[in-house]
This record gives C-alpha cells, structure tokens and sequence, in this order.
C-alpha cells in the first residue's frame, strides 16, 4: 500500500513539474517574433508526443517490439531511397566522366589509321599471301571488313566485371571522337520507351530513338539518344579534310528492335513509325546515296551493285542500311496514307539486311531467299566457332554476301572470337564499342584495323 502511494506521489510531482517546464517554455517562446505560433506549435507536437506515448504503454512487449521493428525498416528504407538517389548519376555527370577516357582512345586508334585510297590499303598487305591482297577493281564492300562501332553516340561505363552496366548518349561527341578513331560504318539500334521519363532527358514514350539495353533487355543508358543529332553529327564531320579517311563512304545501319505495330496487323502505323525515322535522316540527305552516273540507289534498286562495284563509287556518300521491312512504303494509296519523300524509308534505304534463318533474334529482321546481306547473331558465331565443321558451314553461307555480326550490348568479343569472324567464317562487320572500356582493351578488340579502317577480306572467303 505504501508503494503504491509513494508511486502516485512520484507521479504528481513529476507531471507538476513538467507543467512547470512547459510553462516557462511556452512563456519564452511567446516573447519571441511570431512567438504565439511557436508556442502553439510546440503545445501541439507536446500533446501528439504525449498521445504517442501513452499509446505505447498500453501495448504488449510483443507489439512493442513489432512497432519498434517496423519504424526502423522505415527509417533504413529512407536512408537507402536518399544513398542511391544521391548515387545515381545524371547524365551530365556521366559526359564528364567519360570524356577523358573517349578522348584518349580516339586519339590512340585514330592516330595510325589511314582510308580507302588504294596505296594505303594495299601496301598494307604487300608481304601477305595472294588471297590477302586485292586489285582496285577487287577491292567491294563484299571484300572489305570496315573499323565498326555498335551504337552511335554511345558512351558507357563498366562495373568491377568490366560488364557495361551504365553509359549516356552525347552523339555530336561521341560521333567526331568515333571518326578521329577511324569508325566509317555506323550502327544506330532503334527502339522505343513504353512509360513516360524525364522528357529533360528522354524521348517522348513510343517515339523512336536510340536506347541502350543490357541482355535482359533492362535499360541501362540514363537518357535516350537522337537519331537526327547523330545523323547532324556525321554529315558535320564525316568528311573533315583532316580525317585520313575523309573521301571514304559511310555506313549507316539503322537496326530496328522493335515497333509498336507490325506491318501486318498495323500498316499504316507502321510505315507511319517508320517515317518518324526517315524524317531525322535529313542531314544525310546531300550525301545520301542516290541518283548516279551508275544508276538509281534509292529504295534498294541496285544493292546487289553496291556489294560488287568497286568501292570507290561511292566516294563521300552515306549508304544506308535497315533491317526493317519498308516496302508496305509502295502500297501507300492502297492504305490510303501519304508519306513525303523526304520520310519515306524506303526510299532512303540502299540496302535490306535479312538473317539466315528465323531461330535467331534480331531485332525485326525477316527471312527471305538468298539475301545479299545478311545480319548474324552472337549465339550462331559463338555455336559455329565451337566446331570446325559448323564453322566451314556458316562460312560458306555467307559467301557472296555482305554479313554483319551483332555483339553482346555489355562486352565487346574477345580477341580471338573477332579474328576468328573475320578471318575463318568471313564476317565482314563486327561493330564494337571503343568508348566504354579502357585504351588497353579496346586496343586489343581492334587490333585487325590498327593501321587502316578497312580490312581485307581473306579471298577464299569472299
């Protein structure tokens, strides 16, 4: 009975001089500026801390500790939103930090490099075997592995397993550091945002533009790339009196991804899509290969003449290139649709590019008959070149053609699979990225084009 008492005393005097606290402290802040709003303000949280409180005694130890338990995964699950918001780069920040690196491989592949001019390329090759040279007339784009890169504008940035995992579009950049390294075929994969981003920094959701996946397909670039400003860029630079390479063609591979409609079920939308590509061409229009003393280029009329005159036809011309099937172009009054010129895909493309067979994933690439070029997967390369037999039979395959490998997005191809693709199946373009991996590396993955952008195809491969 005693201590019950001696405990209710305790808590009179206690809350009396908490009274007494609140009322010197409410008194204080009265006397303040603003000094009625401070001391209702502070009564206000008093009384919400006091309702806490008398809410938390009433509970069980078990309950106690749940509530306990739950505000501190609150407060871990603030700490990591505000460390990784903080951690996550804009790309501004991501420009700046690639800049020395892209500057320095440009200069260091770009610095030995020479062009298409028949005395660079073949004396090149002066002490190699009869099937390793070429005359001027012998000397096509079937017989030519170009210096390649894998997407336009593109700058990345490894993690500790050397795997690309971030990177930022900065096209007129990356495009004139692309150049300076001796790049003279250009791949631009094409696809579409399905949510609303940051329009600061993104393109607008369905609109086509230039992304950067890794292999599951989850976006890694932290904005999205133009395709016209890439296009600006290289009708800007591509044929700079300084380049080595400056009378050489451009190849521009517009490889498509994906579409929101096919042109199948959607067609008018679908050549509608298609226009909004076209349209960002524009730049490349007064060097565009078209009309010639050899013929019309347009809408793929002569690209089996493209794979087989001599290259230096096509002298400081841009030579486009799409996997996209554009011919639902021709039947727009069947579709009730127009399409200007200056939009129409299938007038701006040269070249159609088809895979072998419809197993392979690339993108919307199709199948057809006896393509003149031809897109190749990484897993059929990598599968081939695991026996001798499948290797001799995909080479063959290829002969006649124009083939194009894509690499994995994350990593470039190590040294022996890309000399291998050149020089035993006779793959003609393996695009590589040369900016977001180190001088040393990149050095390594493009050693077969260390003096010239232009490779000769080993001649039984042809």
């Amino acid at each position: 009975m005693a201590s019950i008492v001696q405990s209710a005393v305790a808590g009179a005097v206690g809350n009396a001089k908490e009274k007494a606290q609140n009322v010197v402290i409410t008194t204080t802040l009265k006397q303040a500026p603003g000094g009625e709003l401070l001391a209702s303000t502070y009564t206000a949280f008093k009384d919400i801390g006091r309702k806490i409180k008398d809410f938390y005694t009433t509970l069980s130890p078990t309950y106690k500790t749940v509530l306990l338990a739950g505000i501190l995964l609150f407060i871990l699950f603030i700490a990591m939103t505000i460390y990784f918001s903080t951690q996550k780069k804009t790309p501004e920040q991501q420009i700046q930090e690639t800049a020395q690196r892209v500057n320095e491989n440009a200069a260091i592949l770009g610095q030995i490099k020479q062009g298409l001019d028949v005395v660079g390329i073949t004396e090149g090759f002066q002490d190699c075997p009869a099937q390793m040279t070429a005359t001027k007339e012998e000397i096509t784009l079937m017989s030519l592995q170009p210096f390649s890169i894998k997407q336009a504008g593109f700058k990345g940035q490894i993690d500790s397993n050397g795997n690309v995992t971030s990177g930022v579009f900065d096209e007129a950049d990356a495009i004139q550091n692309s150049l300076k390294s001796g790049i003279r075929t250009f791949v631009l994969q094409i696809d579409y945002l399905e949510t609303d981003k940051d329009p600061k920094d993104f393109a607008v959701k369905g609109e086509p533009c230039l992304l950067y996946k890794n292999p599951a397909g989850e976006l890694i670039s932290t904005n999205s790339g133009s395709i016209q400003k890439v296009c600006q860029a290289l009708a800007d630079n591509a044929f700079a009196a300084t380049l080595p390479q400056k009378d050489d063609p451009v190849l521009v591979i517009l490889y498509l991804v994906r579409t929101p409609e096919t042109s199948i079920s959607k067609p008018v939308e679908y050549i509608q899509y298609l226009a909004k590509i076209a349209a960002q061409l524009a730049p490349l229009a007064p060097r565009h290969l078209g009309l010639t003393d050899k013929g019309d280029f347009h809408k793929q009329a002569l690209e089996k003449d493209i794979l087989t005159l001599p290259f230096n036809n096509f002298q400081r011309k841009f030579i486009v290139a799409t996997n996209a099937d554009t011919t639902p172009f021709r039947k727009q009054d069947a579709l009730q649709v127009t399409i200007e010129t200056a939009n129409n895909l299938d007038y701006w493309t040269n070249i159609r590019l088809y895979k072998l067979n419809n197993d392979e994933s690339l993108g919307v690439t199709e199948t057809t008959t006896n393509p003149n070029f031809v897109l190749v997967s990484n897993t059929t390369l990598t599968n081939a070149l695991n026996n001798a037999e499948q290797t001799k039979s995909l080479s063959n395959s290829l002969k006649g053609k124009l083939s194009i490998m894509l690499p994995s997005p994350d990593k470039n191809p190590d040294t022996d699979i890309v000399n291998k693709a050149l020089d035993q199946v006779g793959i003609n373009i393996v695009p590589l990225d040369i900016f977001s991996f180190s001088s040393a590396q990149t050095i390594a993955s493009s050693t077969p084009w260390k003096t010239n952008s232009w490779k000769l195809k080993p001649g039984l491969l042809r």
